[in-house]
């Protein structure tokens, strides 16, 4: 909203609040209506932009100003556009908004390794990971073992999704949206996923008295590159077998992954299925007909069934995250809280302007180091025992120190310059006089010592008979 224009006495103090908060004043927003704040956000975005084109632009105070917006906001989504190089610790801005926070995407293709700083975020139920192809493999589990109020979770794309992140995936027991198109999965994840399912059907089928036998997962290999499973069986109690985690999951996004005929026969256990995208897959549309007949489901594409056609229009027409969290009737809605857009809009603005700070502060400090190295000089500051120990016949500084220490090329002129004839009287900045050329190869070490210990330490500074 433009108010340059704005000539009211209340338009020329929200003039005046946008042009001095985090430069020179700080104000407590909290005591101001939102839709004020709204205001003043929208003059000291344009102000911003202002600043930035005429190199006014101060990042430091900058980040202090939205700091004071920030108590303000309380967006229930948000979708941030990462830059490449974005350092990582600029997303612990998000907890300023922890408490209200509930949809999160990260897009873009950013090469953060590490996104341990989201757990703070503990009413977050959507998040998309998509943008984040650096992050490493060891660090999805521990993530998500941080979030486990997920209910939608998207990392299609992530070089770091595989098979082993299965067991981190079945303890999310609330998920209810899995989106891993275009990753290395296999039908070995979702034989993981659906074996609480599968187990509770067997019972079902078999009967659930205690004397009766049921099978119960005993261990599970899962080998790198490999699309296999082990799995050993044994007998146990009915009660112990129902302790394995029954997945929730009823929209399945498996486009371009390694899943076979096999998936669609392990799908068949659940109790729900709303979405299931298998395109760019080894499976035909006709092994999806069971599915279809059994889940009441509408053929979309050959390999795309969904109960509700505007869904399968955003996951595939779209490529979106179809969030659907909150649908209690087991169809996905999308949903984005437009009335919160300043709010989003704002968040954005504080990671990047977080991440320009960090940025800036890593900058000073490598100059600052290169500074520091170049004054320093690369010769290493000696004792005046090592320097006489160590040092070839030639001009020398005895005593080097930080600010008389030589750089490369000043030793390599020193060296290569012709002799200068010793002068007795000569002292260098360190207080000791110069050597001749060739007296200290004349004067050993031992002899220095035995003539130390002596008490007599002038024959070091006088010029050989």
């Amino acid at each position: 909203m433009r108010i340059a224009n704005d000539d009211t006495l209340l338009g020329l103090c929200i003039i005046n609040v946008a042009d001095h908060i985090g430069y020179t004043a700080t104000y407590d927003l909290n005591a101001v209506p939102l839709e004020l704040v709204e205001r003043i956000y929208s003059h000291y975005s344009h102000l911003t932009t202002h600043r930035r084109a005429f190199q006014q632009h101060q990042p430091k105070a900058h980040l202090a100003a939205l700091h004071q917006f920030a108590t303000c906001w309380t967006p229930a989504a948000v979708i941030i556009h990462l830059p490449h190089d974005l350092f990582g610790e600029a997303l612990d801005e998000l907890k300023v908004v922890a408490n209200f926070l509930k949809h999160l995407q990260l897009n873009g293709r950013c090469s953060v390794s590490s996104l341990l700083n989201l757990t703070v975020l503990l009413n977050l139920t959507c998040l998309s990971l998509r943008g984040c192809v650096g992050l490493q493999q060891q660090a999805l589990p521990e993530l998500l073992k941080g979030l486990p109020q997920l209910q939608a979770l998207d990392l299609s794309g992530l070089p770091a999704v595989t098979d082993s992140l299965a067991p981190a995936l079945s303890a999310l027991q609330h998920l209810l949206v899995l989106q891993i198109n275009n990753t290395a999965c296999s039908d070995v994840l979702v034989e993981y996923l659906s074996y609480g399912q599968r187990l509770h059907a067997w019972q079902i089928q078999h009967g659930g008295a205690a004397s009766e036998r049921a099978a119960q997962l005993q261990g599970m290999q899962l080998e790198a590159g490999q699309r296999y499973i082990h799995v050993r069986r044994h007998a146990a109690d009915t009660g112990q077998a129902s302790q394995w985690p029954r997945t929730k999951v009823r929209q399945w996004h498996l486009a371009h992954t390694h899943v076979t005929a096999r998936t669609a026969e392990l799908l068949m256990c659940l109790e729900q299925l709303t979405f299931l995208d298998m395109r760019g897959t080894a499976i035909q549309a006709s092994q999806l007909l069971p599915l279809k007949i059994r889940f009441a489901l509408s053929a979309i594409q050959g390999a795309v069934l969904s109960r509700s056609a505007a869904v399968a229009a955003a996951a595939v027409a779209a490529d979106l995250f179809v969030c659907g969290a909150g649908s209690g009737d087991g169809t996905s809605r999308h949903t984005m809280y437009i009335e919160d857009d300043w709010m989003q809009e704002g968040v954005n603005e504080l990671v990047h302007a977080s991440d320009e700070v960090l940025k800036m502060e890593a900058e000073q400090a490598a100059k600052a180091a290169e500074t520091s190295a170049a004054m320093a000089g690369t010769r290493p500051v000696l004792s005046h025992a090592a320097v006489l120990g160590s040092l070839q016949p030639g001009v020398y500084p005895l005593n080097p120190s930080p600010r008389t220490a030589w750089r490369p090329w000043q030793q390599q002129e020193a060296i290569q310059a012709p002799p200068v004839p010793w002068d007795p009287h000569a002292f260098t900045a360190g207080g000791l006089p110069c050597m001749p050329p060739g007296y200290l190869v004349q004067h050993s070490h031992q002899y220095q010592q035995q003539r130390q210990q002596q008490g007599d330490l002038q024959h070091l500074y006088r010029p050989p008979a």
